[in-house]
């Protein structure tokens, strides 16, 4: 496991110092690349279980015993890599470029094969074909042809020319395959038309080397076999397209888009099969929710071909026993591309569980000493979460969305209770805070647009019915809400705003209070940022000009609060944080340290105070840092 060490920027009150250790609580497609904090868009791993990872437009060789780059190869990209894959003999890498087109394609060698010695051997400008995948060939196939690519309309074969060339050479759609899928052809709501089919069938996915032949699965759900390159005989395999393929000595898999898995003997004899939504049952993750489980990656074991790797759309990857189904999952997390992890919420009595949902619209409860999605569940299309909030007893949680609605669910099951509607014009933007008043009786929501809505629970009145929140107005905010406090018996609020001003109002019809009004309030929350109050006063002098607080927790104690920034950093400061009686642009002593790469979307402590959690995007991750107060100062280890 990589080992780091956080920084100590203040350590003259050894008291207040925290100890730090911290590990990832989900782990994501860029966890390798975390050593330098960079983004992974194609990654191959080599039979010798070296990775190369590319990110940007390096090409990088690490190590995944050891987790050391062992080189950066010959920089021959204008732009990112949409796929790569080595030959069979770990001596040659096929890159292929994501710009417009996917015309790009570099070729790297070493001799050696132990890439130190890696240089650039073919660069070809023009594949004339959209380029969606790219394997290697072994098992029987012809030696001479490393790689294959394919893609809309074509199956390409690199064929090596001499010592130290390689070449394009198109496969042939056409022939007795071909007419006989024509032949046995019949309309369907994805292929309506001849036409429409046999475009589809030639629109190639994925393929892999099985026995002596090379099976390429396509769009229309097809397999086509290929001898050398003519597509000899062709198999309708799946309902729907297919997503993944990987092959042993003597069995194949097969996955479509919809969760479906197929194994298959040699000369295609089906063998048996399994479906995602039966594999997450009989695993230790219940999922649940719209939508299907998509598969987009499977990788079988070459040696024995007794278990597989099969990863999903919703970020889940589970190893999978081909004989008795059982599923173990290996990997769970927020993983859709352009999309942020903003929601983060730990259970206010259970210090081992905690809330994620972000913006890819799915929702998760996770053991925080196992490290692991106890359930996961995808949301409603469209319903992309940018905030979370448990309630003061951790039976139900609420969900703020993109769309401006909120949805809450129970806290167990993280079935849906209640979807809510706001009545006005202006939540048509995001949900941007939540807060529960601590009996439950009452939920303000705040948007990206300066408008709270408040509202108010109504029993349920008939057997059979549910307890449910009503709306009895809203308010318009001075500045878009970053910090929302509810008193304890629900009947004042106050907002903070980018201008660190807050705003005070009665949940009661809207009408605007003062601190002095409100000063005999007891607060359910504490993430105030007024810069007028003197119980925030010094964090100001402790954030470097240009960097604004962008989450912030107090810890159930009351005695340390934690504040992420816009550039990554984490700071704990002493509660209250008032700043020197000598010097007012002296802050407390305080402790920060690099989180995430980018800024931080979220902060919790657990029910216990003993760990804080901190969400970060892009990253898309979530780390739980342990803190042990009392300890010697200076920076401390992280795991």
């Amino acid at each position: 496991m990589m080992m780091m060490m956080m920084e100590d920027r203040n350590t003259s009150d050894a008291a207040r110092t925290p100890h730090y250790t911290t590990h990832a609580t989900h782990a994501t497609p860029q966890r390798y690349a975390a050593i330098e904090l960079h983004t992974v868009s194609a990654l191959s791993v080599e039979p010798d279980s070296n990775a190369h990872l590319q990110r940007s437009s390096r090409v990088q060789v690490w190590d995944l015993y050891t987790h050391q780059k062992v080189v950066s190869l010959p920089d021959e990209h204008s732009g990112d890599l949409s796929c790569m894959s080595f030959s069979s003999d770990s001596c040659m890498l096929l890159a292929v470029e994501k710009d417009t087109d996917h015309h790009r394609a570099i070729i790297f060698v070493s001799w050696s094969g132990f890439w130190v010695d890696a240089e650039s051997l073919l660069i070809l400008d023009n594949t004339k074909h959209k380029v969606l995948f790219a394997t290697c060939v072994s098992r029987g196939v012809d030696a001479s042809i490393p790689f294959v690519t394919g893609g809309e309309e074509h199956l390409s074969f690199w064929v090596l020319n001499g010592y130290n060339s390689i070449c394009e050479r198109s496969g042939t759609f056409e022939g007795d395959a071909m007419n006989y899928l024509k032949d046995r052809f019949k309309p369907s709501m994805q292929t309506p038309s001849l036409d429409s089919f046999i475009q589809q069938a030639q629109r190639v996915l994925c393929g892999t080397s099985f026995e002596t032949h090379f099976v390429a699965g396509t769009a229309a759900g097809v397999l086509l076999i290929w001898d050398e390159f003519h597509c000899i005989d062709s198999l309708r395999a799946h309902k729907s397209s297919l997503s993944a393929m990987s092959a042993s000595e003597h069995l194949l898999l097969t996955a479509s888009v919809e969760g479906e898995i197929k194994l298959w003997l040699p000369g295609l004899v089906p063998l048996r099969e399994l479906s995602i939504p039966d594999i997450v049952i009989q695993s230790s993750l219940c999922t649940a929710g719209a939508g299907p489980h998509k598969i987009v990656h499977a990788h079988i074991d070459p040696t024995h071909g007794t278990r597989a790797l099969i990863a999903t759309s919703l970020g889940e990857v589970y190893e999978l026993s081909l004989w008795s189904s059982l599923a173990t999952p290996l990997i769970s997390g927020h993983t859709q591309p352009g999309r942020e992890l903003w929601g983060l919420a730990t259970h206010p009595l259970d210090p081992d569980t905690m809330v994620t949902a972000g913006e890819d619209g799915v929702l998760r409860r996770w053991s925080l000493s196992s490290n692991r999605a106890l359930v996961c569940v995808k949301l409603g299309k469209g319903k992309a979460v940018h905030c979370v909030k448990y309630n003061f007893a951790g039976t139900r949680v609420a969900l703020g969305c993109l769309d401006g609605t909120a949805m809450v669910v129970d806290a167990l099951s993280l079935e849906t209770v209640q979807d809510i509607e706001v009545q006005c014009e202006s939540m048509l933007l995001r949900v941007t805070q939540l807060a529960f008043s601590k009996d439950d009786n009452w939920l303000v929501l705040a948007n990206l647009n300066g408008t709270a809505a408040c509202f108010r629970m109504q029993k349920a009145g008939a057997e059979g019915e549910t307890d449910k929140y009503i709306q009895v107005g809203d308010v318009t905010l001075p500045t878009p809400s970053i910090r929302l406090d509810l008193s304890v018996d629900g009947q004042v609020f106050r907002s903070t705003g980018m201008s660190r001003k807050a705003a005070y109002y009665r949940t009661w019809g809207g009408k605007k209070d003062t601190a002095e009004g409100c000063s005999n309030a007891r607060w359910s929350s504490m993430t105030l940022l007024d810069k007028a109050d003197p119980n925030m006063a010094g964090l100001a002098p402790a954030l470097p000009q240009g960097s604004s607080p962008h989450a912030m927790a107090v810890s159930p104690r009351g005695d340390l609060v934690a504040v992420g920034d816009s550039e990554g950093l984490v700071r704990i400061l002493p509660y209250p944080c008032h700043v020197s009686a000598k010097d007012e642009a002296q802050p407390p002593p305080f402790v920060a340290f690099q989180a995430h790469p980018a800024h931080v979307t979220a902060v919790a402590w657990t029910a216990d105070g003993t760990k804080l959690l901190t969400a970060g995007s892009p990253d898309l991750t979530v780390k739980q840092w342990a803190v042990k107060q009392g300890g010697a100062a200076g920076p401390g280890p992280a795991r």
